[in-house]
């Protein structure tokens, strides 16, 4: 189950980014002229804050449908995954990679920046990787399968791009670019989770059926013969000690008490316990 906090985050996260772009409109986009990024500004005149003030700036209709359908509904399940503290710096780490990437190969054009969509595709395609079995309660229909749902926004999104592109046949790009690297990074993040959790199940089985050393197998052995030893002796003196114990007195010198007796006093003499000595002693022979 959700927490409150990966709520409160996400949808933080969210409500601050449409202010922004709701005062961008107001202020007929100058806003979204300080933080765009475009490779020319940065190289030539250092303006640097560029790459981490893109997402900022006002996006796309589609841009927005699809970041609106991120930080509400998959958003919150990442940060199950890797901590509600955690999900945020490593979404500013891709900020940040994303805008240095589109600077280095867009460097000798004006091609834009701006918008999360390089983002919204990475929450998508790893939410999808971690669990693509998970259902959704979408808007007001039953639960359906999430892998279904992301594909279905990211048609819409395609389909809006496709319609962009038959009349500015450039702008292919921007959002080729956004959708490579928000796949490509959710691959690698999963790879690294699916064999960080391999090693780690590893480590515990390891631990489970971990096999003694021949020196200490050794010492082991040793000190259960010890005490196999000592319980022994322990039980064999007891018994011994025993008034009633099954293993009577059977010496020579008991004889020898017994038939004195019956050569001085006779065989009538000889007491219940003598008798017995007697029978056990000649079953011995």
């Amino acid at each position: 189950m959700m927490s409150y906090k990966s709520k409160i985050l996400s949808r933080r996260i969210l409500a601050g980014i449409f202010i922004l772009y709701l005062l961008n409109f107001v202020t007929e986009g100058r806003l979204a002229g300080i933080f765009t990024l475009l490779p020319s500004l940065v190289i030539n005149k250092f303006e640097f804050w560029r790459l981490i003030t893109y997402p900022l700036s006002y996006g796309s209709a589609e841009a927005m449908l699809i970041l609106a359908f991120t930080f509400f509904y998959l958003s919150p399940r990442l940060e199950q995954v890797f901590n509600y503290s955690i999900l945020p710096v490593i979404l500013l780490l891709l900020v940040c990679l994303e805008g240095l990437l589109h600077t280095l190969f867009f460097w000798k054009t004006d091609i834009p920046l701006a918008g999360l969509e390089g983002i919204s595709f990475f929450i998508i395609a790893l939410t999808t990787f971690l669990s693509p079995r998970l259902k959704i309660q979408f808007l007001f229909f039953r639960k359906i399968n999430l892998a279904l749902v992301s594909l279905s926004v990211v048609l819409v999104w395609a389909t809006f791009k496709i319609v962009q592109i038959e009349y500015f046949s450039h702008l292919w790009l921007i959002p080729a670019f956004a959708a490579s690297f928000g796949i490509s990074m959710a691959a690698i993040t999963y790879g690294q989770i699916y064999l960080l959790h391999r090693k780690f199940l590893k480590k515990k089985a390891a631990e489970k059926l971990e096999i003694p050393k021949p020196e200490e197998l050794k010492l082991a052995m040793m000190a259960a013969k010890s005490k196999a030893a000592k319980l022994n002796a322990k039980i064999m003196d007891e018994l011994y000690e025993s008034e009633d114990s099954e293993f009577p007195d059977l010496s020579e010198d008991r004889l020898n008490q017994v038939l004195d007796k019956i050569l001085a006093l006779g065989k009538d003499s000889l007491t219940s316990d003598e008798i017995k000595f007697l029978d056990n002693y000649s079953k011995n022979l």
